[in-house]
């Protein structure tokens, strides 16, 4: 037997969530407490540049526009 879901029990249950969030002062996205390091920095900005050039190389790369495109992840 499938169980229906009760959409009334779970926004009583977002709310009472966001309400002790709002209490403890855990509102919004919480941003990083300190800069990345130089060396983490560089070799995330060197995996995004290959990744890059892989999928360009494979045909996965599509410019839409001046600022816009797209990348076909493989299943």
């Amino acid at each position: 037997m499938r169980r229906r879901w009760n959409w009334a029990t779970q926004s009583q249950r977002s709310e009472a969530v966001r309400q002790a969030m709002r209490q403890l002062g855990l509102t919004g996205r919480r941003a990083r407490t300190r800069p990345r390091d130089p060396d983490e920095l560089r070799l995330l900005i060197q995996r995004s540049v290959a990744h890059i050039q892989r999928a360009r190389a494979e045909g996965r790369w599509q410019k839409l526009g001046t600022r816009r495109w797209r990348i076909e992840f493989r299943e």
